[in-house]
């Protein structure tokens, strides 16, 4: 009668495990199966380099594991036929097309989802971690807009759009300031603050006028009012 097996060896890890620990046909044990191909390390076969399974592999909807070339040597390789392979390129173009057509307003719908995501997180960054006007606490997303510090936001709209070519307004400012890691110089604004900022010609916008007179006269009141105290020493003195 033919022993039974209890135990495989993992010709990986080079040791004897429980049978248990071991898929169906599959050399290596399950540790060092989900360490290689399912989370950690895998050696592409195109540029012969070892990446992570999960971040830099394609998934294979059939078999569910990961491609057996990285993202990297997948995209250049598709490049490169596309580029060359006018076949390929005019069928990519057909599908693109009725794609397009099948789910217009899923596209329409996702890609305003995108950019309204982009510009809550732009907003958020200048309105110093909270998505709000910095002057006066408004709070909705529709309200709100992004500011130039000094004024000279159309001067920045012309440059980009001699740099880039494209019109430099809205969602194509948003994006690049995210590619420039948000420079400084910008601030979040709702549009009534945005617009009474340049109507006062003064770089201020009218809450920021009335906080300051307010704060002065709040000055000039303090230092023009004699304390109780010193009133009562003074009028004592007198007599």
């Amino acid at each position: 009668m033919t022993d039974l097996i209890f135990e495989k060896f993992c010709p990986r890890c080079v040791e004897s495990r429980p049978i248990r620990s071991f898929y169906a046909h599959i050399s290596e044990c399950r540790s060092c199966y989900r360490t290689v191909f399912r989370g950690l390390e895998r050696r592409c076969s195109k540029c012969k380099q070892t990446k992570n399974a999960e971040r830099d592999f394609y998934r294979l909807k059939a078999k569910r594991k990961p491609h057996s070339w990285c993202k990297e040597c997948y995209r250049k390789a598709s490049n490169d036929k596309y580029r060359t392979d006018p076949v390929k390129r005019q069928s990519h173009l057909d599908y693109r097309v009725k794609y397009h057509a099948k789910n217009r307003s899923k596209i329409i719908a996702q890609d305003r989802n995108q950019r309204l995501r982009r510009k809550a997180e732009v907003l958020t960054h200048y309105g110093n971690g909270v998505l709000a006007c910095v002057c006066c606490g408004i709070d909705t997303l529709d309200f709100l807009t992004l500011d130039h510090v000094d004024a000279n936001g159309a001067d920045h709209r012309k440059d980009l759009k001699g740099e880039h070519g494209g019109k430099a307004t809205g969602w194509f400012i948003y994006r690049w300031l995210m590619d420039n890691n948000y420079p400084e110089g910008y601030q979040t604004l709702c549009y009534n603050c945005n617009v009474g900022k340049h109507r006062t010609k003064l770089n201020k916008c009218p809450h920021q006028i009335e906080r300051e007179a307010l704060w002065r006269s709040f000055i000039e009141f303090t230092t023009n009012t004699t304390p109780p105290q010193e009133a009562d020493v003074s009028q004592s003195q007198a007599a």
